[in-house]
């Protein structure tokens, strides 16, 4: 009997440093929201277990869009656990290595045992793991099977390389909010929130929004704010991911298809610039 409390206690004081040491905090001077993070908020939070993976190119603001979807289902009573592949440690498996993020000892007891409500884990910049691991897809099975059988928590992974969204996807990982290229409406809307003194460093604010709609991606309009130049070779190769992706996606890449920035291996060939 007491071997029983001091296991439930155990499990209950876990579990709430867990809660406690993953709490999101809201982003400072985030006025505007993009789509995308209502559809990875409804999907992931109607759909209780599973593994999800969404790709988006290169600057396309994925970080933001995760964090502040992560915010809105932490609202609606969810745990959501962020994660990044910056966060990088030596570990011989990858279930080691999330064990060990999420703050779950090393004991017998699933992962799912020290998750008292719903749980979002969310592995942004997960392509930096996918040349590092040999146990990828072994470790993303046991993954949705522990998802599955204990209906506890969904995992959602963020990836810049739309080729290992393919390769995750035919893995048995549901896409979901792919693609979602910024629209020239978008794009002028979030520039029109940027500090005044963001936008007279702007020495052309439409040949700005020119390349930035080219790009498909807000990373531009952030340049160009801050006084960088903003180079139309660079959104071409950007604006070619995008449709190299969509394709792929769609089950319609063609024989000369193959992923620049990044590549699969996570190189970005800055060369294609000349």
């Amino acid at each position: 009997m007491l071997l029983q409390l001091f296991s439930y206690l155990r499990v209950a004081y876990v579990a709430s440093v867990i809660e406690s040491r993953h709490k999101l905090l809201p982003i400072r001077d985030c006025v505007y929201h993009h789509p995308l993070e209502t559809k990875l908020f409804e999907g992931l939070n109607k759909s209780h277990t599973g593994i999800f993976v969404h790709w988006g190119v290169y600057e396309s603001g994925k970080s933001t869009a995760v964090k502040n979807m992560g915010l809105r289902l932490q609202d609606e009573g969810r745990s959501v656990i962020l994660l990044h592949g910056y966060n990088f440690e030596g570990r011989l498996s990858m279930y080691s290595w999330l064990r060990n993020c999420i703050g779950v000892s090393d004991d017998s007891n699933p992962m799912s045992t020290y998750f008292r409500k719903p749980t979002t884990i969310v592995i942004d910049h997960f392509d930096l793991f996918l040349s590092s691991y040999a146990d990828i897809f072994e470790f993303l099975r046991e993954l949705a099977v522990e998802s599955a059988f204990s209906g506890k928590f969904n995992v959602l992974l963020v990836v810049t390389s739309w080729e290992w969204a393919v390769k995750l996807r035919d893995n048995g990982c549901i896409v979901i909010g792919s693609p979602s290229r910024w629209t020239g409406d978008e794009l002028a809307e979030v520039f029109s929130t940027m500090p005044q003194v963001l936008h007279e460093k702007c020495q052309d604010k439409h040949e700005v929004l020119r390349v930035a709609t080219l790009s498909g991606t807000p990373g531009f309009l952030t340049m160009a704010a801050h006084g960088a130049g903003v180079c139309s070779e660079r959104a071409s190769i950007i604006d070619r991911e995008w449709h190299m992706g969509i394709r792929a996606l769609e089950g319609k890449s063609l024989d000369t298809d193959e992923g620049r920035f990044p590549d699969i291996n996570g190189k970005f060939h800055w060369e294609d610039l000349r």
